[in-house]
C-alpha cells in the first residue's frame, strides 16, 4: 500500500507544482493591475472596449440567422454596436476587479475572431 502511496503523491506532485506557479503568476499580474488603477482602467476602457466592440460587430452576422432580404446582416451591426461598446465600456469602468474585467474583455475578443475565423 505505500507503494500506490507514493505513485499518487509522485503524481499530484507535478500538478500541484503547476498550480503554485499559475497561482504565483496571476497573483503578480493581478497586483501589477492593481498598482496602476487608473491607466489600466483607461486601457481597458479606450482602446480594448473599442476593438472588442469592432471585432464583435464584424461576428454579429453569423450571429443571427439570414433575413429573408440579407438587409438585417448590415442593420443589426449598426444599429447593435452602441448597445455592445456601451456595455463593455461601463464594465471595463465601474468594475472593482481589473483582472476579470481584463480576462472577460480578452475572451471576448478571442471568442468573436473565433466565431469569424470559423465562419468564413
Amino acid at each position: 500500500m505505500s507503494n500506490s502511496d507514493e505513485n499518487t503523491t509522485d503524481l499530484d506532485q507535478p500538478s500541484a507544482t503547476l498550480r503554485g506557479r499559475l497561482t504565483r503568476r496571476l497573483t503578480g499580474l493581478s497586483d501589477w493591475l492593481n498598482r496602476r488603477p487608473t491607466t489600466v482602467r483607461w486601457v481597458l476602457a479606450g482602446p480594448v472596449v473599442l476593438i472588442v466592440s469592432l471585432i464583435s460587430m464584424a461576428a454579429i452576422p453569423f450571429w443571427f440567422p439570414k433575413g429573408a432580404a440579407g438587409v438585417d446582416h448590415l442593420v443589426f451591426p449598426v444599429i447593435l454596436f452602441p448597445l455592445i461598446w456601451s456595455a463593455f465600456f461601463f464594465y471595463a469602468v465601474m468594475s472593482d476587479r481589473l483582472l476579470t474585467t481584463s480576462a472577460v474583455l480578452v475572451g471576448a475578443i478571442g471568442g468573436q475572431l473565433a466565431l469569424i475565423l470559423v465562419m468564413i
